[in-house]
């Protein structure tokens, strides 16, 4: 939706609601366009649908970049505990 348009907050979390709820039903989460679509404006549609794809990638990105942090920090902790195993067998 554009900055300009109000939404009541009730519309909204029916809207967001009715796209989880088709998303945990269908694979990949495809039911989430679809159950927000349902109950959005019909004027907005394509709107509805950049946004929720834009929030898809979002909430991808930040899973990502949080895997790839720990990786690296479990990775160098596993590093540090296998070099100290290797030194006490010599």
């Amino acid at each position: 939706m554009s900055p300009h348009t109000q939404v009541p907050l009730l519309r909204a979390l029916k809207t967001v609601f009715a796209g989880i709820s088709l998303g945990i039903v269908t694979p990949a989460r495809v039911g989430e366009y679809g159950g927000r679509l349902l109950l959005s404006d019909p004027d907005y549609k394509t709107e509805v649908i950049s946004a929720t794809l834009l929030g898809s990638i979002a909430q991808n990105l930040c899973n990502v970049m949080g895997g790839l942090i720990f990786s690296y920090f479990f990775l160098k902790m596993i590093l540090v505990l296998l070099t100290l195993r290797i030194l006490r067998l010599l």
